[in-house]
């Protein structure tokens, strides 16, 4: 006689895992995707939050949808938090909105991220200090977007003691990271009209982008650009007007280089 066949919660939670690895896998290329690379999916037809369908919306608005409900069904699933998927899904999440302007509702996504972060973070420091670093570098532009400083400035500070802690012993690692941290921390001291410790930072994130810099150009010589940009404005702060026009005068001239690396012909034209 046929029937159903029993299943143990082992092998439902064995289910589980394999179905929200799906669900990870599918939301992640879409936030990746360009508008209209999903065309014909019901997904598409779904509609969004101002009623019309997925397809109709902007890639930022598409990607916003789609980091939405990844947080909908990471939510429902996470029977214990903190969660670190989850986490993650917040963390798009205030990105996504950020994009789209939605301040607010950015800042409050990225707060519960970082919740969630630090939690994790306490247990397993090894695996989740880089994010809880990376979130709090983000909470703390949330905040300043909103205005207040004073907490922007002590998250980015946190982020900025964490990422030098990891950076001593993974530099290649985490150097980078330190550096996009102490850029904010150094805009957001500035802010507050503490302008020589903004210069310091700005300096020291200017020093760490320039060894990278050398090493990989085409991933770090944008970054050294804005970063010496920063420079100038923070010397200009403090009365360097020499120096800030160094500063800005070397930005100049790798933007150049990098507009005329972008305008040379490609090996394929050069061979037609």
């Amino acid at each position: 006689m046929g029937g159903v066949t029993a299943v143990s919660q082992g092998d439902e939670r064995r289910a589980d895992v394999v179905i929200l690895t799906a669900i990870k896998l599918e939301f992640d290329a879409v936030r990746k995707v360009e508008a209209g690379a999903v065309t014909g999916s019901s997904w598409e037809e779904a509609p969004g939050p101002s009623g019309l369908p997925v397809r109709a919306l902007s890639q930022p608005e598409r990607a916003l949808v789609a980091t939405q409900e990844a947080v909908d069904i990471r939510r429902a699933h996470a029977a214990n938090p903190p969660d670190a998927e989850l986490a993650q899904s917040l963390h798009n999440l205030g990105t996504d909105l950020s994009a789209l302007g939605q301040r607010e509702p950015a800042l409050a996504a990225t707060h519960e991220a970082v919740v969630h972060y630090r939690a994790l973070a306490a247990k397993h420091p090894d695996a989740f200090a880089p994010a809880l670093a990376m979130g709090l570098d983000d909470l703390g532009t949330r905040l300043s977007e909103l205005g207040q400083r004073a907490p922007a400035l002590s998250a980015t500070q946190e982020a900025v003691d964490i990422c030098r802690a990891l950076a001593a012993t993974h530099s290649d690692a985490f150097a980078p990271a330190l550096a996009r941290s102490l850029n904010n921390l150094g805009t957001m001291l500035s802010e507050l009209g503490q302008r020589e410790r903004a210069l310091a930072a700005t300096r020291e994130a200017v020093d760490i982008r320039r060894v990278f810099a050398a090493k990989y150009p085409d991933a770090f010589l944008p970054h050294l650009a804005t970063s010496l940009d920063n420079l100038a404005l923070h010397l200009t702060e403090v009365g360097d007007h020499d120096a800030a026009n160094v500063a800005s005068r070397e930005a100049a001239e790798i933007r150049h280089a990098l507009q005329a690396e972008d305008a040379r012909p490609g090996d394929e034209e050069d061979s037609a």
